[in-house]
């Protein structure tokens, strides 16, 4: 079931002080997906348009890339959906498709090193799993980087915030 979009409330605790969540407002959208590949926290993803199998092209999901049928990255996993806590193919995993997460970030562009400032807008790297800074026209904008990473970095976990692309 689609985690709902609407504002929950403003408040950050409930009446008996115990925590709302992730954020005052609980913005935050994840949906549940499965493994088309190996995942890890932070991996960028994106649905594995290559099945063969139409009604999994948008059941699976696998690492986002500049690759062909791999651009359009659609969220960042958070975290694994099964007891196993497993991120193998065919397991449940938990994707956040709409609000701030920690993804995997490099300091870089289309046409090599480029630092990231907060503001700017990350589309999928040239490296599975991990955004880079976008500069390009035909680069579809997948996030916003909420932290700033220096120009060459190697991918880390840095805050984005996912913009929605489903």
């Amino acid at each position: 079931m689609a985690s709902a979009t609407y504002l929950q409330s403003l408040d950050s605790t409930y009446e008996d002080g115990t925590s709302r969540g992730v954020t005052a407002s609980n913005r935050r959208q994840i949906e549940t997906y499965l493994a088309a590949e190996t995942l890890a926290i932070g991996d960028v993803v994106t649905f594995d348009y290559a099945n063969a199998d139409d009604g999994k092209k948008t059941l699976y999901v696998k690492k986002a890339s500049k690759a062909a049928a791999k651009r359009n990255a659609i969220g960042v996993v958070l975290e694994a959906a099964n007891s196993a806590g497993s991120f193998t193919v065919n397991e449940p995993i938990r994707v956040v498709i709409g609000g701030i997460v920690s993804a995997q970030v490099e300091g870089k562009d289309a046409n090599g090193d480029s630092i990231i400032s907060v503001g700017d807008l990350l589309t999928a790297g040239n490296v599975d799993g991990v955004f880079m800074n976008k500069v390009g026209a035909t680069e579809l904008p997948s996030a916003i980087a909420l932290e700033t990473v220096g120009s060459g970095a190697a991918a880390a976990l840095k805050k984005v915030l996912i913009l929605r692309n489903t």
